[in-house]
């Protein structure tokens, strides 16, 4: 029974944040009865950004405590255990549980005391972090499906955080399809060993303690650059739905702003920083950063006449689209035609990380039949790495 008990006790940062609340909610509550109820004329009560703050973390903590995605050490021990999902989890379960229902009780019983009283909301802020922190342990770990749910979700969630009650609900229905995700994660476990690899080979051939026997520069580079996971989506179906869920929460975040004026803004201002990132992003992800270098210098095309080089000047087709395709449409088919910035901006910027994701060459392809000079990321951070190129 006394296990049980301890079980359900909150976090120590809950009953800081508890002790932190009472006493700037007494403290405003008592000037309030020495001078008037007028006193203090506060849009947001201290107290209840001490709740909104509690939430947050709590939310922040559950996610990234719980599963074991976030936790090297908890993750490599579970894969060597005969643990599986039809088993509870060693240092307790990703889903909601008793402690969680005392913790958001116990925020939700304090907000009553309080002549602010935004319980919902608390709830909400609550469902929308541990959410969005699932959701992203779900793209890695299982099928992508969930996580563009999960996405679609939160940005719905923003989009109605006006009307407490259906964001919660909005919230709800989030939740349960996130943790299918999870659910469906922990039924494939173990996952990658090793999420260095995934993001930098280079890395892995440094490190010793990686799962996979390095071969040497520049055998890692042939065989593992092409396959390594960047996050970025792989097929033309997962393109067109990171484009979509782009646009969806410009759309979704412009909604939140009381005056039109700030939400054109806002979206102009979204639009503008997804056309220079996507432009960005395209040109350092193909080029590796310094990895995969130009055939020749400028002074080189000049004196070998070789002005165009079709093999490695393809990869600057993307940016060409991206300004000769999508400014004109902008300008000649939406703003000549009166269409509210609200609709064509999240629509510019869909478009435009779709032609960034998808246009030709693929990023496999590039790595392996692309005319460039391979340069090793190692030589450039350790000297005394010695190439035998």
């Amino acid at each position: 029974m006394t296990g049980r008990f301890r079980s359900l006790r909150p976090p120590w940062f809950v009953i800081v944040g508890v002790a932190a609340f009472l006493v700037a909610e007494g403290f405003l509550q008592y000037i309030e009865r020495r001078l008037g109820a007028g006193a203090f004329d506060v849009k947001v009560r201290p107290g209840l950004v001490v709740l909104y703050a509690v939430a947050v973390v709590y939310g922040v903590y559950r996610a990234v405590t719980s599963h074991p995605f976030f936790d090297d050490g908890y993750r490599d021990w579970l894969s060597r255990t005969p643990w599986t999902v039809a088993k509870p989890l060693p240092l307790g379960p990703i889903q909601l549980c008793g402690r969680d229902a005392v913790v958001l009780s116990l925020l939700v019983a304090l907000n009553l005391i309080s002549p602010q009283r935004d319980s919902m909301r608390i709830l909400c802020l609550f469902l929308f972090v541990q959410c969005a922190i699932l959701t992203i342990a779900n793209w890695w770990t299982t099928d992508s499906a969930y996580a563009y749910l999960g996405s679609f979700g939160l940005a719905l969630m923003i989009r109605l955080w006006g009307h407490p009650w259906v964001c919660f609900a909005a919230g709800a229905a989030t939740y349960l399809v996130v943790h299918e995700g999870v659910w469906q994660a922990l039924r494939a476990f173990p996952w990658n060993p090793s999420y260095a690899l995934s993001f930098s080979p280079d890395v892995a051939i440094r490190d010793r303690q990686s799962p996979v026997t390095p071969c040497g520069w520049p055998f890692d580079r042939l065989f593992r650059d092409p396959v390594a996971k960047t996050g970025a989506p792989a097929t033309g179906l997962d393109a067109l739905a990171w484009s979509l869920l782009l646009g969806w929460w410009i759309s979704c975040l412009a909604s939140r702003f009381t005056e039109r004026h700030d939400a054109v803004v806002f979206t102009h201002f979204c639009t503008f920083i997804v056309l220079w990132t996507s432009l960005l992003w395209r040109l350092i992800v193909y080029t590796g950063a310094g990895a995969y270098e130009l055939p020749l210098g400028l002074f080189g095309r000049i004196a070998t006449g070789r002005w165009i080089i079709p093999g490695y000047d393809i990869v600057f087709l993307a940016p060409v689209l991206i300004v000769l395709l999508a400014l004109p449409m902008v300008l000649v088919g939406f703003m000549s035609r009166g269409v509210p910035a609200e609709i064509y901006g999240p629509i510019l910027s869909a478009l435009v990380v779709f032609l960034a994701l998808r246009t030709p060459p693929g990023l496999k392809r590039w790595r392996l039949t692309g005319e460039h000079r391979m340069v090793s990321r190692i030589s450039k951070l350790n000297k005394e790495y010695v190439s035998t190129s």
